[in-house]
């Protein structure tokens, strides 16, 4: 009984050994797609960041695959120098204007905090939507911008600009005005 116990207790080592390696190679093996499903806990070094930012901008662009390799290698040389994330967002930048033109950009945290407010609408009745008023004729429709929501979230916002306008048609005699004042683009 005691050599079969000795035995078994010779592979523990061996065992456990095994056990580790399977362990880290699958963790090593999955950790891509564990990123992508935002699973992943370590934070990515700054030159992995610049990395995802860019599969992110070209997800919702459409861009050459070839101008998006030469832009992905630029933005990587200048990453390589990066010690922090904030290091990469010059590259960032220009990635989101060479890759999405003029009218796209990229902003890092605290410019997106100082743009757009750092804080989602607590409620769907508190989510922006298009206002119309109409006084002496003259119907003006306040189009605020739309960032993120679910479809449902989208058309709400659509419908209430549609319904505002048809509403105030009749009463509109002298003209409309569009105010995009407030409007730093987003998902229209």
């Amino acid at each position: 009984m005691t050599s079969r116990r000795a035995r078994i207790l010779s592979r523990l080592p061996l065992a456990f050994a095994v056990l580790v390696v399977v362990l880290v190679g699958g963790t090593v093996a999955a950790t891509p797609s564990l990123e992508r499903a935002g699973l992943l806990d370590v934070p990515p070094s700054p030159q992995h960041y610049a990395d995802m930012a860019v599969d992110l901008m070209v997800d919702g662009l459409q861009a050459d695959p070839a101008r998006v390799a030469e832009v992905r290698a630029q933005v990587d040389a200048q990453a390589a120098r990066a010690r922090t994330y904030a290091g990469t967002y010059p590259a960032l930048s220009g990635a989101a204007k060479e890759l999405g033109g003029e009218h796209s950009t990229f902003l890092g945290p605290v410019d997106a905090a100082a743009l757009f407010g750092d804080e989602a609408p607590a409620s769907d009745a508190a989510a922006p939507r298009p206002t119309v008023s109409t006084a002496d004729g003259i119907t003006t429709i306040v189009v605020p911008g739309l960032l993120g929501g679910d479809e449902a979230s989208r058309q709400r916002y659509v419908d209430a600009g549609a319904q505002g306008l048809v509403d105030a048609a009749p009463a509109t005699t002298r003209g409309w005005v569009v105010d995009l004042r407030g409007n730093h683009g987003g998902d229209m």
